[in-house]
């Protein structure tokens, strides 16, 4: 008689938050409700920044986010606290 394993995996989101993507107060909501019905109880907010912009001019591509200014956690506490309000502990 062969024995099911049940292996338990922690699985923490990480979401990206660009401007005029998904930095709306609409795509926090939306996210937050996914993540909660799908049982996900934290996530990682990651602030977009141009760290990459070399990496495009290395790879002679246009970066279309060349003049946009990062964003900043300050900036985004709303944006987490619509995750908070959700039951999600968002966090950066």
């Amino acid at each position: 008689m062969k024995h099911a394993v049940q292996l338990q995996k922690t699985i923490l989101p990480r979401i990206p938050v660009i401007p005029d993507f998904n930095n709306s107060l609409e795509d926090a909501a939306n996210f937050a409700r996914l993540l909660h019905k799908i049982g996900i109880d934290q996530c990682q907010l990651l602030p977009f920044h141009q760290f990459g912009e070399n990496k495009y001019n290395l790879l002679d591509k246009p970066y279309e986010y060349a003049d946009v200014p990062a964003l900043h956690r300050e900036e985004l506490e709303d944006y987490r606290n619509i995750f908070l309000q959700h039951g999600i502990n968002a966090f950066f």
